[in-house]
């Protein structure tokens, strides 16, 4: 089995407000730390008998999964972990980004939601909300690409609580057993944003993940715990079918 070398590579929200996601301050930075680019995994097929992504290499077409992305040591420490997957991620093409923060997003509503029947619905929710965050005219949300990156909004991903899901993010395969599945799921959902008009969440920006911190050791003091502006005169039901009304998996919520 051949192992292809090592390429160098060149190469999603707590604004004044957070999903479940661990706490932070407010500022903002997205000025990239100042260290050496680290190396990204190219996984082929020959690595992994599951595969979504077809390419070509002199002349044949291989399948591969996504790139898994090594964490530059520093990550542990940042304040702004944003900024540096940033950085890793500058490579990637913006669909390839999106989908990857709706799956490590997804993911962190807890193995209970992933294993249950709103597993598809809590895709969509999460890729409609994230499609609607880029779309925003308002700066306070990043707009475009860096909607994806900004500063404290998508900690459930870029967090360094242990039921974030940072790997997912860095590299989908690493989830284990049925990856491709999910990972289906999350492209699927981001390129239903893209095609479908009707948009069941239209104006949510919010989203609240109930049991997020269900089985956390290092952020159990957050449990149970909503941010400020998850409250009952904001939550809205999403028109999508598989999420339940009375469901604690993913609340969404409209914030003025």
């Amino acid at each position: 089995m051949n192992i292809l070398s090592y390429f160098f590579v060149t190469l999603f929200i707590w604004t004044p407000i957070s999903f479940a996601s661990e706490v932070g301050d407010s500022s903002i930075n997205h000025d990239r730390p100042k260290t050496a680019r680290p190396r990204r995994k190219t996984i082929l097929a020959t690595e992994s008998p599951n595969s979504s992504v077809t390419i070509s290499s002199k002349g044949a077409k291989r399948k591969q999964a996504p790139e898994c992305f090594q964490a530059p040591e520093t990550l542990k420490d940042t304040k702004n972990p944003e900024a540096e997957i940033e950085a890793l991620f500058r490579g990637l093409n913006d669909d390839e980004v999106q989908a990857r923060l709706v799956l490590a997003e997804s993911l962190a509503s807890g193995p209970k939601c992933m294993a249950g029947s709103e597993k598809n619905g809590i895709f969509q929710g999460v890729a409609w909300v994230v499609a609607n965050r880029i779309r925003h005219p308002n700066a306070a949300y990043g707009q475009g690409r860096k909607a994806l990156f900004k500063k404290f909004q998508f900690r459930s991903s870029f967090g360094s609580c242990d039921v974030a899901q940072r790997q997912a993010l860095l590299c989908p395969s690493s989830i284990g057993q049925g990856w491709e599945a999910s990972w289906n799921l999350a492209t699927q959902a981001v390129n239903n944003t893209k095609k479908n008009a009707n948009n069941p969440l239209q104006g949510i920006h919010h989203y609240y993940f109930g049991q997020h911190f269900d089985n956390s050791n290092t952020c159990a003091k957050w449990r149970g715990v909503k941010p400020d502006w998850a409250i009952p005169s904001a939550q809205r039901q999403a028109d999508i079918a598989e999420i339940k009304p009375e469901s604690n998996c993913l609340e969404f919520f409209e914030v003025k």
